[in-house]
């Protein structure tokens, strides 16, 4: 899942971005040795608007006033042979903040030397 989570501020908001695995949230060492990068591609508004996070952080905090679409682009440790894998969540603004559920096929003996 893509999501964030989002606190109010005096004047607008302070939001993060996150990635998770499910299966894998107990522990976030996994979800980073799965993803070697996130790239969150933000409003024109916001220089620069393209921001990669890499591991161990994958999570990306701004603050703003308004909400949009996050392009976010997973790109996936190689020895889980997968193409990069676009989400675009909207922004919410409330305090738990919304989530974004994709469905990635992994194959199985690829994904066992992860656990």
């Amino acid at each position: 899942a893509v999501g964030n989570r989002c606190e109010e501020l005096a004047a607008g908001f302070r939001w993060t971005m996150y990635v998770s695995l499910p299966g894998f949230q107990r522990s976030t060492h996994y979800t980073t040795r799965m993803i070697d990068q996130v790239v969150y591609k933000l409003h024109p508004t916001f220089q620069p608007d393209s921001i990669a996070c890499r591991s161990p952080s994958l999570e990306l905090s701004c603050t703003g006033w308004g909400t949009f679409p996050v392009r976010c682009t997973i790109h996936w440790h190689p020895d889980l042979r997968l193409q990069p894998t676009d989400v675009v969540h909207d922004l919410v603004f409330e305090p738990e903040g919304s989530r974004t559920q994709v469905t990635v096929n992994m194959e199985r003996q690829y994904l066992d030397t992860f656990r």
